[in-house]
């Protein structure tokens, strides 16, 4: 699997990825409200969520809460988060984050957090392990173009008109058509992923 040398380490992805934060806190009420009205209920197994890129945690943790929270505002199923990033990622500093200074960050009951190294273009994990993926920023270091339409994503801007700074072909258009989240949930969990 091609990889990356990684980022820095010890904190530097977490102290300079406010834009980043930003992006996800703009979708995190789409994933509420979509989580609200369409999540099915799988009373009696585990939920899973993935987040794909998490590099060193703040924010895929803080999305990851706020995602809890919804989800608990319907079920007390248990929880297994999966988070993903190459495996050059700085993985001591996600574990610090999802437990600083000794306690949990994620303070629910029956929440449970795993690492998975691997490349999010490629399998991290089994068929029907997990409900939700989701995935922020990482999806603008795309190698090739998708196979198919990726989600509200026009590469290499967010959601909105062209800026006029930005170039891209009427291929880009159409490898990187918006699809309606909501689609994801029509199918059974354990037909999802």
């Amino acid at each position: 699997m091609p990889t990356t040398t990684g980022m820095k380490t010890g904190g530097f992805y977490d102290a300079h990825s406010s834009t980043q934060r930003a992006a996800l806190e703009a979708f995190l009420p789409w994933l509420e409200e979509t989580i609200a009205e369409h999540f099915p209920p799988v009373e009696g197994r585990p939920i899973g969520l993935l987040d794909l890129g998490s590099s060193e945690g703040a924010n895929a943790i803080r999305a990851m809460s706020r995602l809890i929270q919804a989800l608990r505002r319907k079920t007390g199923a248990p929880i297994w988060l999966f988070f993903d990033d190459l495996p050059t990622n700085d993985f001591n500093r996600l574990f610090w984050n999802l437990y600083p200074e000794g306690a949990a960050a994620l303070p629910w009951e029956d929440v449970y957090a795993a690492a998975v190294a691997g490349s999010a273009f490629g399998r991290v994990l089994p068929d029907a392990s997990f409900q939700l993926a989701t995935t922020y920023n990482a999806i603008g270091f795309l190698g090739t173009f998708p196979q198919s339409p990726l989600p509200s994503y026009i590469l290499p801007m967010p959601p909105g008109a062209p800026k006029s700074s930005t170039r891209y072909t009427g291929k880009w258009q159409i490898a990187y058509r918006p699809i309606r989240l909501v689609t994801t949930f029509a199918a059974s969990p354990s037909a999802c992923c």
